[in-house]
């Protein structure tokens, strides 16, 4: 429990740099079905970055890509 709570802790900062300042090409994949961190945020982070695609898997959990990689694979290649 008090590694949870540490690593929980970490989430009440603002990040160190805005996500706008990112130049480079990025793509989130997020799982619709995230009980831990809502689609919104995924959304959310998303928006902030110029040019970011966002790719969602509409039944996908918190830990969808040990279920199934190639959501990520696909990205990669």
């Amino acid at each position: 429990m008090d590694a949870a709570m540490v690593d929980l802790a970490g989430y009440s900062r603002p990040l160190p740099n805005s996500l706008g300042s990112i130049r480079v090409p990025t793509v989130f994949i997020h799982g619709e079905a995230d009980g831990n961190v809502p689609s919104e945020v995924a959304r959310w982070a998303h928006a902030q970055i110029d040019g970011a695609e966002l790719r969602t898997i509409p039944d996908g959990g918190h830990l969808f890509l040990l279920m199934d990689a190639e959501p990520l694979l696909r990205e990669l290649t």
